[in-house]
């Protein structure tokens, strides 16, 4: 019977996935989290966006200006914004518990309101679990000065 015990658990062990795994399935959920919000936003989609942001979130803009959730969605909503291209590269993500931070390179081309904006930035976001799913509560982007 202890025999029987003993093969039962260490066979419960070797089927967990090790700790690397973990983090490596993680990172994928997470960046894909950060996928998903940039196609809801591509799409000008409100609904989908939402779903993706937290309660509290917040984005700090290149410009120093401060965000609400219901300011990034109102702005996705309002017909005088267009993106002609918006294209995020070089996530990386770092996962600490239940928080993650996802760097990356966000370029964007478009008009708002009568004007353009031609953008090359630097992001980090930051991610906490909820549940099963990951949404994002706040994102800093800061401009890539061009070198001279």
């Amino acid at each position: 019977m202890r025999a029987c015990l003993l093969i039962a658990v260490l066979l419960s062990l070797a089927s967990r996935p090790a700790p690397a795994q973990l983090a490596s399935a993680d990172s994928a959920a997470v960046i894909a989290a950060v996928r998903a919000f940039d196609a809801a936003l591509a799409a000008k989609d409100t609904a989908a966006a939402g779903q993706w942001l937290g309660a509290h979130y917040r984005y700090f803009t290149s410009t120093g200006g401060v965000w609400t959730r219901a300011q990034l969605l109102a702005l996705l909503a309002a017909p005088a914004y267009h993106a002609e291209r918006a294209e995020r590269s070089a996530l990386e993500a770092r996962i600490t518990g239940g928080t993650a931070v996802v760097g990356s390179r966000w370029q964007g081309r478009g008009s708002y309101a009568g004007g353009t904006f031609d953008d090359d930035q630097r992001c980090s976001l930051v991610l906490t679990r909820q549940g099963q799913r990951w949404q994002l509560v706040a994102e800093h982007c800061t401009q890539i000065q061009a070198e001279s």
